[in-house]
């Protein structure tokens, strides 16, 4: 839901791409230590897991336990929008997206163990280098330079397949297996 907010932000009220190198890139990651080292010391201090609900309290796809934790769920919708408005397009998921860094972490481990993934393939014979690609990722990435070098590879790709779609040559495409 966090994506669709932020592309429908884009869409009607900042389409700015966003620095994928700038220091609010390293926000994620501060966010992410102290969040991963909590949950291991609720697993700890709570004598392990002893079940697994993933509907826990769910009713109609929002948690709605109590007024509380549905505040906390319009409070965290509030802020991605606020921050995608601010900073531009994907702006929370650079930013301060969690989440992030276990699918960096996840692609750099299938990149480091060369495990077969989805992955985008590209053909850099049939790009004309029109930049459509790139003006269209919603992860604000250079694409037409990926597809040149012969490697569409980069940390911060959802594989989306925007790049896919938008591309009049078809100089980008879904491939499975080893990148």
């Amino acid at each position: 839901p966090q994506g669709a907010l932020q592309d429908l932000v884009a869409s009607s009220i900042n389409n700015r791409p966003i620095d994928n190198m700038g220091r609010l890139n390293l926000v994620k990651y501060l966010i992410w230590i102290p969040w991963i080292l909590l949950i291991a010391l609720l697993f700890i201090f709570s004598g392990g897991i002893s079940a697994i609900d993933p509907l826990y309290h769910t009713d109609h796809g929002v948690s709605t336990a109590s007024l509380f934790t549905l505040a906390i769920y319009y409070i965290i919708i509030t802020a991605v929008f606020l921050i995608a408005a601010v900073l531009g397009r994907r702006g929370a998921c650079h930013s301060v997206c969690h989440m992030a860094v276990f699918q960096i972490i996840g692609r750099k481990i299938r990149n480091l163990l060369h495990l077969p993934a989805l992955h985008m393939k590209p053909s850099a014979e049939l790009c004309n280098g029109c930049q459509r690609c790139s003006r269209e990722c919603p992860m604000s990435l250079e694409v037409t330079a990926m597809v040149k070098s012969g490697r569409v590879e980069h940390s911060e790709c959802i594989l989306c397949g925007t790049c896919a779609d938008c591309c009049p040559k078809h100089a980008v495409s879904y491939a499975f297996g080893r990148n």
